[in-house]
């Protein structure tokens, strides 16, 4: 796993935003509860925010999300927000 760590670009697998090694999640792309497993294929490198916000969407689905709020005037601050609470509620 450390080597794995060490060979990923430092950025948000999501936002592309530059993570701080001692701040950074290790996301599963396909969450295990829909059928993921945690083999390295299956991991990425993600913002705390974006993962908490990501909860059981696949990585494709976020992806899909990111870019649809992206259009919004607001850039969907506010539902990233809400997503973001809604999985710190649950433990995610």
């Amino acid at each position: 796993m450390e080597t794995w760590l060490r060979a990923q670009p430092p950025h948000c697998s999501y936002t592309g935003e530059l993570l701080d090694i001692a701040d950074l999640h290790v996301d599963h792309i396909t969450p295990l509860d829909r059928g993921g497993d945690h083999s390295l294929s299956n991991l990425c490198l993600a913002s705390p925010a974006a993962n908490r916000a990501k909860g059981a969407m696949s990585g494709d689905e976020f992806h899909l999300l990111l870019h649809l709020v992206g259009s919004w005037p607001d850039k969907g601050r506010d539902l990233l927000k809400r997503l973001r609470m809604a999985g710190a509620s649950f433990g995610r």
